[in-house]
C-alpha cells in the first residue's frame, strides 16, 4: 500500500476509482484481442491476455477489500475511544453540519438522541442556544473558528441551570488537509465552585485573623523565602510594597533576646526541632510596645525532612495585662496541670494546694495543712529557709531550683520549683509552681545515652569509643604495654540494603554486634563507627600474632550464616589493623592507620584482615588525592573516551566500537577505569561521571555521522550504582534525544553479578531500558553466577564471553569448553555472542569454528581517541556507505 494508510477514506476511493477504470480498460483490451484474433487468425494469444488481465483485477480488488477492512477496524476503534472519554465530544465538516459525536455529549447537555441529526448544522440550534447565558457570545466565537479552518480555540460556557463548560475546539485533518472540526465539552462545574469556595474561606479566614489579632506566616527552610498574611503585616506595621526584606523588618521590630530566639528557631528547625511556642515584645513603627504570642510547627517535606517553618502571631498584650491585675490566680490556673502550693512566708505552714499536689503527694488538704515544705522536701526547716534567703531579700524575683519530693509512702520523685513571693498580702506568702522533671531526668539520661552509644546495637560510638581510645592509649604508656585497634567493615552490606531492605539491614548489624562481641573480652571495647563498620581497641596486646588471632576469630565466625527475617545471609568482614605505639601514637593515628588497612583488605579479595605498614599510608594518600579529585574531573573536563573497535569475524568488517573510560589526571597522568571506578561507586560520583559518558557516546556517534561516514553501535558500560539509578531512563533517553540518535544503535553493558544481585529488581530495570530501545549486553559473561531461567527471563541482546576465557581457549581445554557452552547458550537464547580479548588467529579461528561471528581485542585494535577513531572508519568504509551493528548471527 505504498505511503497511504488502509484506514485513509480518500485512499479508499481512490481505489475505487482506478479499480472501474481498470474494468474499463479490460473491456476494451477484450474486444481488441477478439478483433486481432479474427485477423490474424488466432496469432494473438487472447486467452493468455485475459487470463493475466483478470488476475491484475483480482488483485486490485483483494487490496480494496482489504483497505476497507481496516477502515472499518479503525472507525471501530475510534468509535470506542470516543465513548470512553468523560468528555462529551462533537465532529462537524467545514461548514459546521454534524457528522459524529458521542453519548457523553447527549448526557452533558440532557439532549434526547433525535435532537440529533447527522449532515445538520450543530452549533445554531436552539436545543443548544436556548440553555445558555449567553448564546449570541457562543454563536459568535464559534464561527470565528469556523472562518479560520487552521486556528485552536478554548473558551468557557455558562448554563442557565448553574451549569459551567469547558469547551475547545481543534481541527480535523485528513492527508495534513482540515476536513472538519472537533468540539469537547467537559463539565468542570464542580471545580470551579470549589475553587469560589475557596476563595470565599480565605477571604473568611482573613477576617478572623483581623478580629483575633491572629496572623499566620511561613519560611521555606530550603531558600529562606518567606509569607505573611495581612495580619502579621498589620501587627508588624510593615508595608510590603515599601519593605526589601520582610523577615529583616519583622526582626528588627523585636526585643534583642526575643530576636536571637527567633533566629535560633530557624535554625533549631532545620536540626529535628518540631514544634515552638515563645512569648516575644516588640516595638513597631507607632512605639507602642506590645507582646505576641507565637506558635510554629515544622511541615515536612515528602521524605520527611524539614521543609517549611509555619506559625502564627497573636496580639496577647491586653492578655498579659490582664493577668497581671490577678498573678496568683493566673499562675494557678496557667499552672494548673503542675503542682501548685502555697505557704506562709514565715511562718511556712501550707495554706493552699491545688489538685495536682495533693495527688502527687498522696495527702489530703487537712493532713497537708499540718506539715510545712520542709517535711515534704526531707530537709530540715533551717536548710530549707536558706534556700528562700535569695528571694526573700529580694535578690532574685523568682527563684528556681531542683528538689526530690517525699510521698506519703515514702517514695520521692524529681521535682523543679518556681518560687514566687507575694509581700503585699497579709500575711506575706510564696507561691510554688511545682513540675514533675521526672521525664526530663529520663530524658537527660537519654540524651547522654545517645549522645555515647549507638541506638540501633547499643554498642558505644564513635564519640565515646574515641575517649575508651585515647585512656586506652594513656594506660598503654602508663603500663608500658602495646594495644591494637582493628576497624572492620562489612563486605557487600549495601546489597542487603538494597535487596532485602534497612530493616533486614538493620537486624544484621546487630546480630553481627551480638556475634563479634562474642569474641572479644570485657576489658576491650568494641564499638560501632557508624554504618556498617566497627571498632576494636585491645589493650595489653603483646603482639601482632594475638591481634591477628582475634581477627581470624572474628571472621571465624562469619563462616556461619546470619538468619535474620527468615532470610539466610552469608556476608564476611575485612578487618584492618594497626598497633600502639609501632604504627601511631595516638587516637587520629591509630584510627586513620586502621582504615587504610581496612581499604587493602577489601582491595585483597575481602573476608580477610591486613596490618598497617608504611607503603600503606602512601595509597591512602593516593586515594583521598583520588577521591577528592573525582569530584571535580568532569567539570575540569579531564574524563576521556577511547573506542576499541568491534568486529565482524566472517568478514573483517567493523560493526560497533566500545567506549572506554579514562581519567587525564592532572598529577598521577592517565588513569585506567580499575584505578578509580571502584572510588566512583563508594562516594557517589559514578552518577554524573556515568551520565557524561553516556552523552559523550552519543555525541561522539552523531559527530561520525555527520562525516557522512556509516552509523553502527556504541556500547556504553553500567556501573552497578548507575544501574540501580531512579531516572537512569530518563537520562538516556536525554543523552539520546541531545546527540539525535536512534537508540537500537546504543548498546548498554551489564555485568552478571549487578543483574543477578537482585534478579526480580533487574528485571524491571531492564524493562524500562528496553522500552527506551537501547540494546542490552552482559559484559563478562561466565565469570558470574548466572541462572538459567533468569537470563531468559531478561531482555537482553548479547552476551560477551569474558576474556579470561578467550585468553588459553587455543591450549587450555576447560576454556575452551566453556566458551563452547557459551556460544552455545547464546544460540540456544537466540543471543548475539561477542568474544572479548581476542589477539591471535588462533582465537579467532577457534571462534569461527565453534559459530561466534563477532569479537574485540587487540587483534582487530586497541582502544584509540576519538580523532584516531574517525580516521579508521574513514579508510574502512567509502563516504556514504552503509552498515548495520551487530543485530545477531
Amino acid at each position: 500500500m505504498s505511503d497511504h494508510s488502509a484506514t485513509d477514506p480518500a485512499y479508499v476511493r481512490e481505489l475505487e476509482r482506478r479499480l472501474a477504470k481498470l474494468e474499463k480498460t479490460n473491456a476494451v483490451l477484450l474486444r481488441e484481442a477478439e478483433r486481432r484474433a479474427a485477423q490474424d487468425g488466432g496469432a494473438f494469444d487472447l486467452f493468455r491476455a485475459a487470463t493475466a488481465l483478470e488476475e491484475k483485477v483480482r488483485e486490485r480488488t483483494a487490496r480494496l477489500e482489504e483497505a476497507k477492512a481496516q477502515l472499518r477496524d479503525s472507525l471501530a476503534l475510534v468509535r470506542a475511544t470516543l465513548e470512553a472519554t468523560t468528555d462529551g465530544i462533537l465532529v462537524v465538516d467545514r461548514a459546521g453540519r454534524l457528522v459524529d459525536y458521542n453519548e457523553r455529549l447527549l448526557a452533558l447537555w440532557r439532549l434526547p438522541r433525535e435532537k440529533l441529526q447527522l449532515g445538520v448544522e450543530a452549533y445554531n440550534q436552539s436545543f443548544v442556544t436556548s440553555q445558555l447565558l449567553d448564546p449570541e457570545g457562543y454563536v459568535r466565537r464559534t464561527e470565528e473558528y469556523y472562518q479560520d479552518p487552521e486556528s485552536e480555540g478554548f473558551d468557557v460556557v455558562h448554563l442557565k441551570d448553574g451549569r459551567i463548560f469547558e469547551r475547545y475546539s481543534v481541527p480535523q485533518r485528513v492527508g495534513g488537509e482540515a476536513v472538519g472540526r472537533v468540539w469537547g465539552y467537559r463539565d468542570v462545574t464542580e471545580q470551579r465552585r470549589a475553587e469560589q469556595a475557596l476563595r470565599e474561606s480565605e477571604a473568611r479566614l482573613a477576617q478572623a485573623q483581623r478580629i483575633a489579632h491572629i496572623g499566620n506566616w511561613e519560611i521555606d527552610l530550603e531558600d529562606g523565602r518567606v509569607w505573611f498574611s495581612d495580619e502579621i503585616l498589620r501587627l508588624f506595621q510593615i508595608d510590603p510594597d515599601a519593605s526589601e526584606n520582610l523577615i529583616r523588618d519583622g526582626l528588627a521590630q523585636l526585643d534583642p533576646d526575643d530576636r536571637e530566639e527567633a533566629l535560633q528557631w530557624n535554625q533549631a528547625a532545620r536540626d529535628g526541632r518540631t514544634e515552638f511556642r515563645g512569648e516575644w515584645r516588640m516595638t513597631p513603627a507607632d512605639g507602642q510596645e506590645r507582646i505576641l504570642g507565637v506558635h510554629a510547627r515544622v511541615l515536612p517535606d515528602e521524605a520527611g525532612n524539614p521543609r517549611r517553618l509555619a506559625g502564627t502571631c497573636q496580639d496577647i498584650t491586653e492578655v498579659k495585662r490582664s493577668e497581671g491585675l490577678n498573678a496568683r490566680l493566673g499562675r494557678i490556673l496557667d499552672s494548673s496541670s503542675n503542682e501548685i502550693y502555697v505557704f506562709e512566708a514565715e511562718s511556712l505552714r501550707f495554706v493552699q494546694a491545688n489538685d495536682s499536689a495533693l495527688a502527687n503527694l498522696g495527702y489530703g488538704n487537712n493532713l497537708l495543712r499540718q506539715l510545712s515544705p520542709p517535711d515534704i522536701h526531707g530537709v530540715d526547716e533551717d536548710t530549707f529557709r536558706d534556700w528562700l534567703a535569695p528571694l526573700l531579700d529580694g535578690t532574685v524575683r523568682e527563684l528556681v531550683f531542683n528538689s526530690d519530693h517525699h510521698r506519703r509512702d515514702g517514695s520521692t520523685y524529681p521535682v523543679e520549683l518556681h518560687l514566687q513571693y507575694s509581700p503585699e498580702e497579709r500575711p506575706a506568702v510564696i507561691v510554688a509552681v511545682v513540675q514533675d522533671i521526672t521525664e526530663r531526668r529520663r530524658s537527660h539520661e537519654r540524651l547522654y545515652y545517645l549522645a555515647n552509644f549507638d541506638e540501633l546495637t547499643g554498642l558505644p560510638n564513635r564519640s565515646l569509643f574515641r575517649d575508651r581510645l585515647t585512656q586506652a592509649i594513656a594506660q598503654a604508656r602508663r603500663d608500658d604495654a602495646g594495644l591494637a585497634v582493628l576497624f572492620m567493615d562489612l563486605d557487600r552490606f549495601k546489597s542487603v540494603n538494597d535487596t532485602l531492605g534497612h530493616g533486614i539491614g538493620d537486624e544484621l548489624l546487630r546480630a553481627v554486634a551480638t556475634r563479634v562481641g562474642e569474641c572479644l573480652r570485657e576489658v576491650d571495647t568494641f564499638a560501632r563507627q557508624g554504618g556498617d563498620e566497627f571498632t576494636v581497641v585491645l589493650g595489653g596486646v603483646e603482639s601482632a600474632r594475638s591481634a591477628a588471632a582475634v581477627a581470624e576469630k572474628i571472621l571465624e565466625r562469619f563462616a556461619t550464616p546470619f538468619t535474620v527475617g527468615g532470610h539466610e545471609i552469608y556476608t564476611s568482614g575485612s578487618i584492618g589493623i594497626t598497633l600502639f605505639p609501632d604504627d601511631a601514637e595516638d587516637a587520629d593515628g591509630l584510627l586513620k592507620n586502621a582504615d587504610t588497612a581496612m581499604y587493602l583488605a577489601k582491595e585483597r579479595g575481602r573476608g580477610t584482615y591486613q596490618f598497617f605498614t608504611p607503603d600503606l599510608d602512601i595509597a591512602a594518600r593516593e586515594r583521598l588525592l583520588l577521591e577528592g579529585g573525582l569530584r571535580r574531573a568532569v567539570e575540569n573536563d579531564e574524563l576521556r573516551l577511547a573506542y576499541q573497535p568491534q568486529v565482524d569475524l566472517r568478514t573483517g568488517a567493523f560493526i560497533g566500537f566500545e567506549a572506554l573510560l579514562r581519567w587525564e589526571h592532572p598529577e598521577l597522568g592517565l588513569l585506567s577505569p580499575d584505578r578509580f571506578i571502584p572510588i566512583a561507586e563508594e562516594t557517589g560520583t559514578i552518577i554524573p561521571i556515568g551520565e557524561w559518558v553516556l552523552r559523550q557516546a552519543c555525541a561522539q556517534w552523531r559527530k561520525w555521522c555527520d562525516l557522512g561516514l556509516p552509523p553502527m553501535t556504541v556500547s556504553v558500560n553500567m556501573s552497578v550504582r548507575q544501574f540501580r539509578q531512579p531516572d537512569l531512563a530518563s537520562v538516556i533517553q536525554r543523552a539520546l534525544r541531545e546527540a539525535d540518535m536512534d537508540a537500537h544503535w546504543l548498546e548498554l553493558e551489564l555485568t552478571e553479578s549487578m543483574l543477578m544481585t537482585n534478579a526480580d529488581m533487574s528485571t524491571g530495570i531492564l524493562d524500562d531500558l528496553k522500552a527506551v530501545g537501547a540494546r542490552m549486553a552482559v559484559d563478562d559473561f561466565g565469570t558470574g553466577y548466572s541462572s538459567l531461567n533468569y537470563l531468559k527471563r531478561f531482555p537482553l541482546d548479547t552476551l560477551k564471553i569474558d576474556r579470561s576465557f578467550i585468553k588459553d581457549i587455543d591450549r587450555d581445554s576447560d576454556d575452551a569448553e566453556i566458551a563452547r557452552g557459551i556460544i552455545a547458550l547464546g544460540r540456544a537464547l537466540q543471543l548475539t555472542v561477542l568474544a572479548e580479548g581476542v589477539e591471535t588467529a588462533d582465537q579467532r579461528d577457534f571462534l569461527l569454528r565453534e559459530g561466534c561471528h563477532f569479537a574485540q581485542g587487540f587483534m582487530f585494535g586497541r582502544p584509540v581517541a576519538p580523532e584516531q577513531a574517525t580516521d579508521i572508519l574513514r579508510a574502512s568504509f567509502p563516504r556514504n556507505s552503509r552498515l548495520v551493528g551487530h543485530t545477531g548471527d
